[in-house]
């Protein structure tokens, strides 16, 4: 049997995702392993690279979109390997990182999933592992609420704030840009839930597996570069909506119909007082940039942002506080 399936999604991911192929033997070492990517209809190349460039690599070429979950798993049911490593095509493995994880879970075999010590491309340490996310988070995290200061305690509880990553750890959630999974464990709790387009499929698959008994793991000793969010910010105004779904979707099926209704009859009015105000901040910001003539890449990321919070205000609001979603 294969040690390990590694799973790429790309999407438009072109510039990052040879990086992120070329790591992947120094970073498994002596394991063996086969590698999927999943080309979500890329515009850029992406599925042409992994042709020309890659050719042991099992590309699987979408002709649509199909979202995060639904890629992952067109590859999860036809891997083969003891363990699947989902990985983002932003990354970079580090040498032994992926050697590491698996030894760390073949002693392990309580462990069903686990997360490494991610990196900022300038080698600081990313904020990767968070708590399950609560009401009180949403209500910071998302809302006018948490602009004024309130449930800041709660928000830096779940984003696990002050917390070193230093040592082997049990946590909730690591980050699904770099998480391994034991693939009888999947067979047991299932794959990625297809609900999801994006956003919260892996906080979902963590929580069936934590219910399940099973438990989760960081292990900062493997390494792995994470240039992070690549793909999200090419259409910042496309995301919005789908991650407010996919919020909503955890917790109905997380904490319950009733708990739920009555949370998004106060979350969804808020959220729209806290992106308008977001909106106007970033109108501001942005005009104090113009005048004062302050480096271009921070004006674009600043017009980005504010373009974004436009478009969800002029085409999605209305939908986000009247529609209702399974």
């Amino acid at each position: 049997m294969i040690d390990i399936s590694i799973v790429i999604v790309s999407w438009n991911s072109h510039d990052y995702l040879s990086e992120c192929l070329s790591s992947l033997a120094a970073g498994a070492g002596p394991l063996s392993f086969e590698v999927f990517v999943v080309d979500n209809a890329s515009r850029d190349g992406s599925a042409d690279l992994v042709r020309e460039k890659f050719p042991w690599a099992h590309l699987i070429p979408n002709s649509e979109n199909r979202g995060f979950a639904a890629a992952n798993n067109q590859a999860l049911r036809i891997s083969s390997g003891r363990y699947a490593l989902l990985l983002n095509p932003d990354t970079r493995v580090h040498p032994q990182a992926i050697e590491g994880v698996v030894g760390f879970m073949d002693h392990h075999p309580e462990a069903a999933a686990c997360g490494c010590l991610l990196l900022n491309e300038d080698g600081s340490v990313q904020h990767a592992v968070r708590r399950f996310p609560t009401f009180a988070f949403a209500l910071g995290a998302k809302t006018i609420l948490g602009r004024m200061g309130l449930f800041r305690r709660r928000y830096d509880f779940v984003k696990m704030r002050g917390m070193r990553f230093d040592t082997t750890m049990e946590v909730d959630q690591p980050s699904g840009a770099a998480l391994f999974l034991r693939q009888r464990v999947l067979a047991e709790v299932g794959l990625l839930d297809e609900r999801y387009f994006m956003f919260f499929e892996e906080v979902d698959l963590c929580r069936r597996i934590k219910d399940a008994g099973y438990r989760i793991y960081l292990f900062p000793e493997a390494r792995i570069t994470h240039y992070g969010g690549r793909s999200r910010r090419q259409n910042r105004a496309q995301i919005i909506l789908p991650g407010l779904r996919s919020m909503l979707r955890y917790f109905r099926l997380h904490e319950g119909i009733i708990r739920s209704s009555l949370f998004e009859l106060v979350f969804r009015p808020l959220f729209v007082f806290g992106i308008c105000f977001d909106a106007g901040r970033a109108a501001l910001r942005t005009s104090l940039y113009r005048l004062r003539l302050h480096h271009s890449n921070r004006m674009a990321e600043k017009e980005a942002r504010l373009r974004a919070y436009c478009a969800f205000i002029k085409r999605d609001l209305i939908t986000f506080l009247v529609s209702v979603w399974e």
